[in-house]
């Protein structure tokens, strides 16, 4: 399965929002994910970070790609594109949200 992202060099976390595109072809559940991932990874980067230095606690980069996923879940549970859809469901089904069944 391949996402095709392209990749520039941002100056700064505005850049990086501003120039992430949402590929064609994801479906409707997997655009509107696509969307939130600068926001989720700059946020769970951030805090690991923080919990890191200050807490000195560290999660593995899986464990941080989970709490990715889990917050990004989260943040589209009362879409209408997710109705009758749980967070656990867009957690464990992850993949097969951002593509539409053959």
């Amino acid at each position: 399965m391949e996402v095709n992202v392209q990749w520039n060099n941002p100056f700064s976390c505005t850049d990086v929002i501003d120039s992430w595109e949402v590929k064609s072809n994801l479906s409707k559940k997997g655009k509107i994910l696509f969307k939130l991932f600068p926001t989720a990874i700059f946020w769970n980067v951030w805090t690991e970070r923080n919990e890191r230095i200050f807490e000195e606690k560290a999660c593995s980069w899986i464990q941080v790609m989970e709490k990715i996923k889990l917050m990004a879940a989260t943040w589209v549970e009362g879409k209408e594109e997710f109705r009758g859809i749980s967070v656990e469901q867009i957690v464990v089904n992850w993949k097969e949200m951002f593509f539409d069944p053959p």
